[in-house]
């Protein structure tokens, strides 16, 4: 289920956004195109060599997941991971989508 209010994907979840109460809908919008153009690859690497081999950005999360699962009463509601994170500094458009999450919880 997504929220297209808050931008947010809730698996196993109906109804309404735990967010902002706005109703869920059944599918996700298409991915937006990105708003800068790519940037050549010998670009990217003369930008980090001028940089002394690193390169710092500012990222932002752009899409939400969350996962609802039963848990003992006051833990929380689940599991949450940014589904897509993009960068807010002009230099370097970047968009980098989650492909697979991982998660290990332990109780005691």
């Amino acid at each position: 289920m997504y929220c297209p209010a808050c931008n947010c994907a809730y698996s196993g979840w109906t109804g309404k956004c735990p967010v902002c109460r706005s109703p869920l809908v059944d599918n996700k919008p298409p991915a937006p195109a990105p708003s800068q153009e790519m940037m050549p690859y010998g670009d990217l690497v003369e930008l980090v060599h001028t940089n002394g081999g690193q390169l710092t950005l500012v990222l932002s999360a752009a899409e939400v997941a969350t996962e609802r699962k039963w848990r003992f009463p006051y833990s929380g509601y689940g599991f949450a991971w940014g589904e897509r994170m993009q960068s807010t500094d002009g230099c370097v458009p970047v968009d980098l989508a989650t492909s697979e999450v991982g998660r290990r919880r332990t109780s005691r």
